[in-house]
C-alpha cells in the first residue's frame, strides 16, 4: 500500500548552482590532436572531446575534476574500454578503438583510469598536457552522445561523490555504479577475470561459465553444526533428501537435529534456503552478484552432503551460480534434451539425463548456469555448496499478482459515476447483458490497468515483499550524528517517482529521493548523507530504523 508520506521536490537554490560554467563547443575540422595542443595550454578548465577528423573544446570553468572523472565513466559505459572492445595498440601510449565506439580524451589527465590491452591491465598515460600518446579516434557518428553528455554535466546531474554542491553519492544514471563499490566495467575475479558488464552479456542467461577460484579457498560462511542448528529452527526453510536402497525420500524443515542421518552415512544432503536472511557472512557474499539488479536477485542457499549425496541430475528454470565452500563435488551438466522425470519419486528427477561437460569442482571454484541447463552435482567426500539463486517469475503469475494489488489498492472515489442507459429500448430478451452496460465496465477496468502510477507502485511493493518467514526486531529511533544500513533481510528498490522499502512505496523526488536511490544501491548512509535529508525524510528513516528495517552505523 502506498505510504501517506510524500517528499517534494525541490528546486536547486540558484545561488548554489551559479559557479557553473555553461557549456561552449568549438568545432573544427581537425584531423590530428596537436593542432589544438596550444588552446588546451591555454586554460586551465579546458577539457577536450577528440573524434575521427573532429574537434570540440568544452570549457567547464574549475569543475573539471568530478567532470573527468565521469566523463571516463561515460565512454566506459559505452564499452569503449572494455576487454573485448578491439583495443589495438599502435605506439606505447596510444590506443584506438574500433570505429562504433567512442572515447573522450582530456588535456590535463588527473584521472587513472585501467584498460585492458592483449590480456594485460594498462594505464591511460597520465601527462599534464594532452598529445598525440592520448589520443582516442573514434567514429564522429557518436559523437552527439559526448554533446548530451556534457550537457548533462553542465546540469550538475553528473557528479562525484564529495565532489557535487549537494555532495554524499554520484548520480543514479551513470552506467559506473557504486553498489558496495562495485565497478560493473572491471575484471573481477568472480567472474574469472571477467568484468560483470562482459559476464552479463556473453554468459548471461545464454551459457555456462566454470570459474576457477572464483572465491579463493572458498568461503567461511556457516559451520557442518551451525547449518544443520540453522535447519531445526522455526522460520527457516529446509529440505532433507536421503537416497538409498528403497529409493529418493524428501522431508521438509523444521527438521532437528536427531532427525539427521550419520554424517558418515553416504548419499544424504540437507538444504537451507534464505541463508542470507541469517548470517551475514552469506549476505555479504550475495552482495557479490548485486551486478544483477535487485529485483531479480533472491536468495544463497547452502547444501551439506555426505559423500556421494546430491539431489539427482535436474534443471532449473532460473540462473544459478553454485560455489564449492567445503570439499568437492562433481558436477555433469548438458543441454535439456528429454524433460522426462522419474516416475513415483518425490523430487523432479530427469529420467534421461544426457550429460556433456563434467568438472570436479574445490573449494572456491564456481558454476554458472543458465536457465534449461540440465544438471548432477555429487558429493566426493563430504562437503557444502552454495548456490546463488535468482527470481523469474512466470509472467502470468507476476500479471495476476499486480494486478491484484492494483485493485486492492484502489481508493474509491468520492462520487462515482452511476451506469445510465437512456437510449436503451424495449426488449423481448430480458436474459441479454446489455453492450452498453458491458462496455460501462470495460472503461472502467481500462481505468484501472491503465493507471501508469498504480502499475508502478504495485509492481515496486510486490518485489519488495520480504519472504513470509521474515520478520524484524523494533529498536529506537536513529541517534543524531549517526549514519545508517539496512537490515540484511531489508528489500529496498527505486523507479523514477518512487522508493520502495518492504512491500511500501513512497513518492520521492529532489535530493530526497536521490539520497534514498543511494541508501537502495549502496545499502547505507553516512552521517553526512543522513544529514542532508529534508525533515520529513529523516522521520521516514526514523520509522524504518524504529521498525528493524535499518540499524545506525
Amino acid at each position: 500500500m502506498q505510504s501517506a508520506v510524500r517528499w517534494c521536490r525541490r528546486k536547486h537554490a540558484q545561488a548554489g548552482r551559479g559557479h557553473r560554467t555553461a557549456v561552449d563547443f568549438v568545432f573544427g575540422g581537425f584531423s590530428h590532436v596537436e593542432h589544438f595542443q596550444v588552446k588546451a595550454k591555454c586554460d586551465a578548465g579546458q577539457r577536450v572531446i577528440a573524434v575521427e577528423h573532429h574537434v570540440g573544446g568544452i570549457h567547464l570553468g574549475d569543475r573539471v575534476d568530478g567532470v573527468l572523472r565521469e566523463a571516463l565513466c561515460f565512454c566506459a559505459g559505452r564499452r569503449a574500454f572494455e576487454l573485448h572492445a578491439g583495443l589495438d595498440v599502435l605506439l606505447e601510449d596510444a590506443a584506438v578503438l574500433e570505429k562504433d565506439e567512442f572515447g573522450f580524451v582530456v588535456a590535463e589527465s588527473v584521472f587513472r583510469f585501467e584498460v585492458e590491452l592483449g590480456g594485460k591491465a594498462r594505464l591511460l598515460p597520465q601527462q599534464g598536457l594532452l598529445d598525440l600518446g592520448e589520443q582516442v579516434a573514434a567514429s564522429d557518428k557518436k559523437f552527439h552522445r559526448g554533446i548530451e553528455f556534457v550537457d548533462q554535466v553542465a546540469l550538475g546531474v553528473f557528479e562525484s561523490p564529495g565532489e557535487a554542491d549537494d555532495a554524499g553519492c554520484g548520480n543514479e544514471h551513470r552506467p559506473m555504479i557504486a553498489q558496495s563499490g562495485m565497478d560493473i566495467l572491471k575484471p573481477v575475479p568472480l567472474l574469472g577475470a571477467m568484468s560483470p558488464e562482459t559476464f552479463m552479456r556473453t554468459h548471461w542467461q545464454k551459457k555456462p561459465l566454470l570459474v576457477r577460484q572464483a572465491v579463493p579457498g572458498g568461503a567461511a560462511l556457516q559451520t557442518r553444526a551451525e547449518l544443520f542448528g540453522l535447519a531445526g529452527r522455526e522460520g527457516v526453510e529446509s529440505r532433507l533428501i536421503v537416497h538409498d536402497e528403497s529409493g529418493w525420500t524428501l522431508r521438509h524443515g523444521p527438521i532437528p537435529r536427531r532427525a539427521l542421518p550419520k554424517v558418515d552415512q553416504p548419499r544424504w544432503t540437507v538444504l537451507v534456503q534464505g541463508v542470507d536472511l541469517h548470517v551475514e557472512a552469506a549476505h555479504a557474499l550475495l552482495s557479490q552478484f548485486r551486478f544483477v539488479p535487485d529485483a531479480r536477485l533472491d536468495d544463497l542457499m547452502i547444501s551439506w552432503a555426505s559423500d556421494g549425496g546430491g539431489v539427482g541430475p535436474h534443471v532449473d528454470s532460473y540462473d544459478v551460480f553454485l560455489l564449492q565452500v567445503q570439499g568437492r563435488r562433481r558436477w555433469r551438466i548438458g543441454r535439456l534434451r528429454d524433460a522426462t522425470l522419474v516416475p513415483g519419486v518425490p523430487l523432479r528427477i530427469l529420467q534421461n539425463f544426457e550429460p556433456e561437460e563434467e568438472w570436479l569442482l574445490e573449494p572456491g571454484d564456481m558454476l554458472y548456469l543458465p536457465p534449461g541447463w540440465a544438471h548432477d552435482g555429487v558429493a566426493e567426500g563430504e562437503c557444502m555448496t552454495a548456490s546463488i539463486g535468482f527470481r523469474a517469475p512466470p509472467k502470468e503469475t507476476l500479471g495476476r499478482e499486480v494486478l491484484q494489488r492494483m485493485l486492492d489498492a484502489a481508493e474509491e472515489p468520492e462520487q462515482d459515476v452511476l451506469y445510465e442507459d437512456q437510449g436503451q429500448p424495449a426488449t423481448s430478451e430480458p436474459g441479454r447483458i446489455p453492450a452498453g452496460l458491458r462496455a460501462f465496465a470495460a472503461d472502467a477496468v481500462a481505468r484501472l490497468v491503465n493507471d501508469s502510477q498504480a502499475l508502478d507502485c504495485a509492481m515496486g511493493e510486490l518485489l519488495t515483499e520480504p519472504k513470509p518467514d521474515v520478520w524484524f526486531e523494533p529498536a529506537d529511533a536513529l541517534p543524531v550524528g549517526a549514519g545508517v544500513q539496512l537490515d540484511r533481510r531489508t528489500r529496498m528498490m527505486y523507479d523514477d517517482r518512487h522508493v520502495f522499502i518492504n512491500g511500501e512505496s513512497f513518492i520521492a523526488g529532489g535530493d530526497d529521493a536521490r539520497l534514498m536511490r543511494c541508501l537502495a544501491d549502496d545499502r547505507r548512509l553516512v552521517p553526512e548523507q543522513v544529514g542532508q535529508l529534508s525533515e520529513d525524510a529523516r522521520d521516514l528513516l526514523d520509522a524504518w530504523v524504529e521498525a528493524g528495517w535499518a540499524v545506525p552505523e
